[in-house]
């Protein structure tokens, strides 16, 4: 028996347009914002309705059994199934029916494609995503929205929903957007890569190629990072030799021999030998530091013979005698053992070193009447 299919879409509590076998049915604007029940009952006005059976037996373009498809909330379809089983119209269809309904749809807009009918492919599409759900219907509108219409937003939303059933290809093309950036809050690099991986598990090319170019991507820059720690490692260790070095060159530097005026033979020593003039200078001036008695007369000779060679270079004239006199007088260890430990009221001024002490209290026999009235008034510029 023929069957003649109406296919009812309802959205937003209104009726939006009934078909009949892929066609649309005529002067649905008399029922449009009327209830379901109102549909079976006929309607007079500006547009007349003679009720939904009799529209339908004038409309159809064979005769048959009438098998509905409602697409709807389900509380309306409740409501017209009723209404049909009441008025003895006919019968709901059943899944496979429905599932077949879709599918035709499919085959619609290819054959409209085909032949040059962009506006019938386009609503066979439509009909077959929004109505009936087709993942492949879904994934065209996508395509279509993005690539010809230029609306991205509605394109992702095609796209989601078509991936959402496993359909490969919009697998791949939704994970695009989530990367890009494409209508949506954010970058998710993640869950883009998620995408591109169940699609290339169906094997989807474009989705299994982008993941191969991550893998290189990643293996690249890992390979610049350990280039990169390798050449950070090469500065720093250069860095340490050199500072290795000039620390090496400082403490040669600081060794180095400073061999004073009259100092004897036997006071030389073998290993060279810089003292650290401040600190003597510090305790010299002080008279209270118990490391300075402690130091031999050479350190000390040394000391006061290189305070006279910064004076000489610092171009200020320093009296030889006094320079020698001074180095004499630490390196006699009789000198030594009678010193005083008192030189007071020295004063450092910018560059300027001026070491004003009474360096002994009384003349050792060693040392001259002239020795001495020169030592006491004798001033050292650096």
């Amino acid at each position: 028996m023929n069957k003649v299919r109406v296919e009812v879409f309802y959205q937003d509590n209104a009726l939006q347009s009934i078909r009949i076998d892929h066609y649309e049915m005529e002067g649905l604007v008399a029922i449009e914002n009327k209830t379901i029940p109102e549909w079976f009952m006929p309607a007079s006005g500006r547009a007349s309705w003679k009720g939904l059976k009799e529209e339908l037996e004038s409309q159809s373009r064979k005769e048959g059994e009438l098998c509905f498809i409602f697409n709807g909330p389900e509380e309306e379809k409740a409501i017209f199934q009723k209404c049909i089983q009441e008025n003895k119209l006919g019968r709901m269809a059943d899944e496979l029916e429905i599932e077949e309904a879709a599918l035709e749809y499919l085959e619609i807009a290819q054959h409209c494609w085909q032949h040059g009918d962009d506006e019938g492919t386009l609503r066979a599409y439509e009909i077959a995503a929004k109505w009936y759900h087709m993942a492949e219907a879904e994934f065209v509108l996508g395509d279509y929205c993005e690539r010809v219409l230029g609306d991205n937003e509605n394109a992702v939303q095609w796209f989601r929903k078509a991936a959402k059933q496993g359909y490969t290809d919009a697998e791949y093309r939704y994970g695009k957007c989530l990367e890009n950036g494409t209508a949506v809050p954010e970058n998710k690099t993640d869950t883009a890569v998620s995408w591109y991986q169940k699609a290339a598990a169906q094997g989807q090319k474009d989705a299994a190629q982008e993941l191969e170019l991550r893998r290189q991507a990643q293996i690249e820059a890992e390979r610049r990072k350990q280039a990169e720690e390798a050449e950070r490692q090469r500065i720093a260790k250069e860095e340490a030799e050199r500072r290795r070095r000039a620390e090496e060159e400082a403490r040669a530097k600081k060794k180095e021999l400073i061999i004073p005026v009259n100092v004897p033979s036997s006071e030389t020593v073998e290993t060279p030998f810089k003292p650290d003039y401040i600190s003597l200078q510090k305790a010299a001036e002080t008279g209270r530091d118990k490391k300075y008695k402690n130091k031999t007369s050479l350190e000390k000779a040394a000391f006061w013979n290189e305070v006279a060679q910064n004076a000489k270079e610092s171009r200020q004239a320093v009296d030889k005698k006094a320079e020698e006199a001074c180095a004499n007088i630490w390196c006699s260890r009789k000198a030594q053992r009678e010193i005083r430990k008192s030189a007071a009221n020295t004063k450092m001024m910018t560059g300027t070193v001026q070491l004003v002490a009474e360096l002994v209290s009384s003349v050792y026999e060693s040392i001259g009447c002239e020795e001495e009235k020169m030592l006491e008034n004798m001033e050292i510029i650096e």
